[in-house]
């Protein structure tokens, strides 16, 4: 299969996109945190697709994607009063959401949960092929499962050349982190999965606390174990390590900490930003770019324990391999 480059700028590209997904195939679409990989929810065979791209494990759930909150209320039993606050202060944005399902959702989606997950993407592309389809999306990112999440159509293009018809090029992910998922279906929202939103910004929209802490029963998309790892083995950056025996072929990711020039002489540094929006946009292209750096070993150095920070920690944990230096 020849996977076609189709860009956002094109004047035919939300036809030619909507058109693929009509025909019920997978299609690479780009929105504001990582590119997904798009098939129409409506199709079963078209969504299964997705797992045998992929290699995701069955039953793991995907995240639905509309064009705006009128196309989602079919989709979902109801949308509860806070919902609609969320709605109006963050969609389109980084913020997906879980709600009861309606019959039109099938297990293919959920996973076999009563809840669904729901979102409204921001890039305006994506929005529109998903209105000229006619049809809300299932769009979990567009790479090998477990792996790197792709920010720009050259990553797709590197994981799922030749696996898929197309991928749209609509320019690099905003964001750079997936959408901050909470659990809407009971009497207090849960936090399932931190992402593009932190929880003091949600907080302060919903008027009210977000647990934290939640049963581990409901899944959701991005909450295995690991998960975002590169292929490189990626470790903790122990600040009171002796570095100085490390093989050349190390590298550490570090934003503030500083090393010894004794220490500095046996590894390269490669700077991160001290932002946190910054540094979550640039992480998963940093770690694609250093898989490809022939490096034997990544060490990285883990941000502050702070809201702000959440997300960018939790996607650390999950892409350490599991061991020490």
């Amino acid at each position: 299969m020849n996977t076609q480059l189709i860009l956002s700028t094109d004047p035919q590209c939300v036809s030619l996109a909507a058109d693929l997904l009509a025909q019920g195939v997978v299609v690479a679409l780009p929105t504001e945190t990582v590119y997904g990989l798009a098939a129409d929810a409506a199709q079963l065979e078209a969504v299964n697709k997705i797992y045998q791209v992929k290699q995701r494990p069955s039953g793991h759930p995907l995240i639905m994607h509309f064009a705006d909150l009128e196309a989602m209320r079919p989709w979902v039993k109801a949308i509860p009063p806070l919902v609609e606050k969320l709605a109006q202060a963050c969609w389109p944005g980084p913020l997906s959401v879980l709600l009861w399902r309606s019959d039109l959702v099938t297990d293919a989606v959920t996973g076999g949960s009563d809840k669904v997950c729901v979102r409204i993407p921001s890039h305006e592309t994506t929005r529109a092929i998903i209105r000229r389809l006619g049809h809300p999306i299932v769009a979990p990112s567009a790479n090998m499962f477990g792996a790197v999440s792709p920010t720009s159509a050259a990553h797709v293009m590197q994981d799922l050349q030749g696996k898929i018809a197309a991928v749209v090029d609509g320019g690099e992910c905003q964001v750079g982190l997936e959408s901050t998922i909470l659990d809407m279906t009971g009497s207090q929202p849960v936090l399932m999965r931190p992402g593009g939103y932190s929880l003091p910004e949600l907080e302060a929209v919903l008027g009210c606390d977000i647990l934290t802490q939640h049963d581990g029963k409901t899944q959701v998309s991005g909450n295995l174990l690991n998960h975002y790892q590169p292929h490189t083995r990626l470790q903790l950056f122990q600040p009171e390590a002796d570095y100085r025996s490390l093989a050349q072929g190390s590298i550490l990711m570090l934003r503030a900490a500083q090393i010894s020039k004794d220490q500095a002489a046996s590894v390269t540094e490669y700077r991160m930003p001290l932002d946190a929006k910054r540094y979550a946009q640039m992480l998963y292209a940093v770690l694609r770019l250093l898989d490809q750096g022939g490096y034997q070993q990544i060490l990285i150095e883990m941000p502050p324990d702070t809201p702000e920070w959440m997300a960018v920690r939790d996607r650390i944990s999950k892409a350490l391999h599991k061991s020490t230096v």
